[in-house]
C-alpha cells in the first residue's frame, strides 16, 4: 500500500533480494516491443562492486532472456560455448533470471548474478526467488489497478494542456496518434485533419534516434519550429514517441536581422567584406563540386578622392550609393556585390552565372561610361578592375582576392579606366612592385637621401657663345640595388602618396644649389623644377 513510485519499490525489492542471497549484482531488463533490443532499467551491486552495464539503452538481446519461468545458470549448466562467452564478457559466473509478468506477459526480467566467485543456486534460494518475484508481480498489479489508466491519462492531459509548447504523443508500433495537447490542436488543426503531422515534424529524424532535437521550417506558414523528441513509456506502458514543438519564428527573424547588420555595409546597403569572405568560400566549393568555374572582380574607383575633396564627403557618399545600386541591379551578380571599404568593391561571378561573364563585364564598363549626377551637375567617375577565375587560379579567399587586387593595380598602372585579367606575369611584376614599394618607404624614413638631384644645363642658343643660363633639376633614385628609372618609380610614388614629399626634397636641393651658384657670381642663374 506504499505511495512510493513503482520504480522505487522495485529498486528496493531487488536490492533486498540480492543482499539476502549474498549475491554481487542484480539488474532489471525489459524488452522493446517494436525491435529486438533491450534496456537495463535499474542495477544494484554489493558494496565494493560496480555496475555490470555502463550502457543501459538499446542493447542487443541476450540469450538468457527467453524462458517464461525462472532460469538458473551456474558453472555446471549445459549451455553453448557462445552463451558461456557472453556471460564471461559480462563477468557473470552464476545467474538466475526471473520473468516479472504483468497481465500474463513478461514485462521485465529480474536478474540476480554472482560475479566474484562460482555459485550454485540451492533449491531454497530458487524457492525464495520465486516467492519474492510473485510478491513483486502482485505489487505491480495492485498499483496498476489503483492508478487506473483513466485517472493517469486525465492528470497527464491536464498537465500537458497547460504547457507552453505544442505536444503530441504517437504509438511507435501502430503510428496512431494517442494524444495532442490544447496548443497543438489549436495551432495545427489543419495538419491533424489531413494526417500530415508526423510527416511534417518527424520526416528528418533518424530512424534509430532515441531522443534529440531539430529545426523544422513550415513552408506554407513561413514559420520556424524547434522540435524536441524522445521515446518514453506511456501511461499504459506502451512505447510512444513524444514530440514537443516550439514556435521560434520571432527568434529566427531577430537572428536574421542581426546577421544582416553584421554582413551589410551600412552606407551602401551592399554586403561587406566579412560577408564576401564567407560567400566566396561557398562559391569556391560549389565550383569545385560541379567542375565549373566562377570569377572574382576587384574594382577600385579612379580618382574618387578628387570628388570627395572637391564636392564634399556627402556627395562622395552619394556617388558610392549610386554605384552600389547600379552594381546590384546587374543580371548575374545582383546578389554577389560587396563593398570592401572606401572606394573598393568586389564582385563575385558565381559558377551558375559564369556564362554571362562577358555580358557582365560589358555592362560594368557601360555603367562607368556614363556621368553621375552630383550637385545638379554631371561628373564622370571611372573604375579600374582586376579579374581572376576560380578554382583554376586559386582555391582560397585570401589567394583570390590578392590576385584580383594585383590585376586591378596593373589596370591602374596601365592608365586607369581599364580591366586587367590576372596572369602569372602580373604576379611577377606585382612582386617586384611590392619590393620596390618597401624600398621606397624605407628611403622616405631616411629623408629621401636616396633620391639624388641631377642638373641638366640650359643654354641660350641665341647669344654668342651659347652661354649656360640655368639648369633643369632631374630626380634620380639611386637605391641600394642601383638606379631605378623615373618611369618606374614616379607612378609608384604617385600611387603611394609619396610624390609630394619627394618633390619637396628635390625642390629644397635645387634651391640650395641655385643659391650657391648665385652667390658665386651667377646672380641670374635659375633652376627649373617640375612638380607633380
Amino acid at each position: 500500500d506504499s505511495d512510493e513510485p513503482i520504480d522505487k519499490i522495485m529498486e528496493q525489492e531487488i536490492a533486498h533480494i540480492g543482499s539476502f542471497l549474498g549475491l554481487s549484482h542484480a539488474f532489471v531488463m525489459h524488452l522493446h516491443r517494436s525491435d529486438p533490443l533491450i534496456d537495463v532499467s535499474l542495477q544494484w551491486c554489493a558494496e565494493g562492486e560496480s555496475d555490470i552495464f555502463s550502457r543501459t539503452r538499446d542493447l542487443e538481446h541476450y540469450w538468457f532472456l527467453k524462458e517464461p519461468s525462472i532460469q538458473v545458470i551456474s558453472g555446471e549448466a549445459q549451455i553453448t560455448a557462445a552463451e558461456r562467452e557472453t556471460l564471461e564478457k559480462l563477468g557473470i559466473r552464476a545467474l538466475a533470471v526471473c520473468p516479472v509478468q504483468v497481465n500474463e506477459q513478461p514485462a521485465f526480467y529480474a536478474c540476480f548474478a554472482e560475479c566474484r566467485k562460482e555459485h550454485v543456486f540451492r533449491t531454497v534460494e530458487i524457492k525464495f526467488l520465486t516467492d519474492a518475484i510473485r510478491i513483486l508481480q502482485n505489487i505491480i498489479t495492485k498499483r496498476n489497478q489503483r492508478n487506473s489508466l483513466a485517472g493517469s491519462y486525465a492528470a497527464l492531459e491536464s498537465m500537458l494542456d497547460n504547457i507552453g509548447s505544442s505536444i503530441y504523443v504517437r504509438d511507435i508500433e501502430t503510428n496512431r496518434l494517442l494524444f495532442a495537447n490544447r496548443s497543438l490542436r489549436s495551432r495545427f488543426s489543419k495538419e491533424l485533419k489531413e494526417g500530415t503531422l508526423q510527416q511534417l515534424f518527424e520526416g528528418g529524424i533518424p530512424s534509430q534516434s532515441h531522443s534529440g532535437n531539430c529545426e523544422i521550417y513550415h513552408e506554407d506558414r513561413n514559420h520556424w519550429y524547434d522540435l524536441y523528441y524522445t521515446r518514453i513509456k506511456w501511461v499504459d506502458y506502451r512505447p510512444v514517441f513524444l514530440c514537443a514543438i516550439y514556435d521560434v519564428t520571432e527568434k529566427k527573424v531577430y537572428q536574421r536581422r542581426i546577421e544582416q547588420q553584421a554582413y551589410t555595409d551600412f552606407l551602401t546597403g551592399l554586403y561587406n567584406r566579412m560577408c564576401c569572405e564567407r560567400d566566396l568560400v561557398k562559391y569556391i566549393e560549389e565550383a569545385k563540386r560541379t567542375g565549373s568555374k566562377g570569377a572574382v572582380l576587384y574594382m577600385d574607383l579612379d580618382d574618387f578622392k578628387h570628388i570627395n575633396d572637391g564636392l564634399g564627403h556627402q556627395y562622395g557618399d552619394l556617388l558610392l550609393k549610386s554605384i552600389s545600386k547600379a552594381l546590384s541591379e546587374t543580371v548575374g551578380i545582383h546578389n554577389s556585390c560587396y563593398r570592401m571599404g572606401g572606394d573598393e568593391f568586389v564582385i563575385i561571378v558565381p559558377a551558375r552565372s559564369y556564362h554571362l561573364f562577358e555580358e557582365i563585364i560589358a555592362h560594368l564598363q557601360d555603367i562607368f561610361s556614363r556621368p553621375w549626377l552630383l550637385k545638379d551637375t554631371d561628373y564622370y567617375c571611372t573604375m579600374s578592375m582586376g579579374t581572376v577565375d576560380f578554382p583554376e587560379e586559386g582555391t582560397t579567399v585570401t589567394e583570390l582576392i590578392q590576385k584580383a587586387d594585383i590585376a586591378m593595380y596593373e589596370a591602374k598602372k596601365s592608365g586607369k579606366n581599364r580591366i586587367a585579367k590576372y596572369s602569372d606575369n602580373i604576379q611577377t611584376h606585382s612582386s617586384k612592385r611590392l619590393d620596390m614599394e618597401k624600398k621606397m618607404r624605407d628611403a622616405s624614413l631616411r629623408d629621401y637621401d636616396e633620391f639624388e638631384v641631377y642638373f641638366q644645363p640650359i643654354v641660350n642658343a641665341q647669344e654668342e657663345g651659347t652661354p649656360c643660363v640655368g639648369a633643369e633639376a632631374l630626380a634620380r633614385w639611386n637605391s641600394k640595388d642601383g638606379f631605378v628609372p623615373p618611369s618606374d618609380f614616379i607612378p609608384l610614388a604617385e600611387y603611394l602618396g609619396l610624390i609630394n614629399p619627394i618633390g619637396n626634397h628635390v625642390l629644397e636641393v635645387a634651391c640650395l644649389q641655385c643659391k650657391e651658384w648665385n652667390d658665386r657670381g651667377y646672380p641670374d642663374f635659375t633652376i627649373n623644377v617640375n612638380l607633380s
